[in-house]
């Protein structure tokens, strides 16, 4: 739908529709970056903070000029961005994780 007001808008920009056609295009956008926030709280609530990074920097990206920012600005501060996640979690693809090695050989 955002495809078509965008187009009503391009072709038709003294149309009656235009100003309503706008108005929705930019409910779309928010609603858009609200739900991306409120998934980035669900993971942030579930322990999944590179996925909540993720998804709050998708807003800050995509989203600039939506209201939602704010939150997604917010979540970032709060968890880091998704390269200062990874910088600092464990890695757990050592050896000793490795599927192959026994209890014996973690001792």
């Amino acid at each position: 739908s955002f495809d078509t007001f965008k187009e009503l808008v391009q072709r038709f920009p003294e149309s009656k529709y235009a100003a309503d056609a706008t108005l929705r295009m930019r409910y779309l956008v928010n609603a858009l970056a609200s739900h991306e926030v409120h998934v980035a709280r669900y993971y942030q609530r579930r322990g999944a903070y590179l996925a909540a990074a993720n998804r709050a920097q998708t807003v800050i990206r995509d989203f600039p000029q939506s209201p939602a920012t704010e939150e997604a600005l917010f979540l970032t501060h709060w968890i880091g961005s998704p390269a200062e996640i990874l910088r600092s979690a464990p890695m757990l693809a050592g050896d000793e994780y490795h599927p192959s090695h026994t209890d014996d050989d973690r001792a």
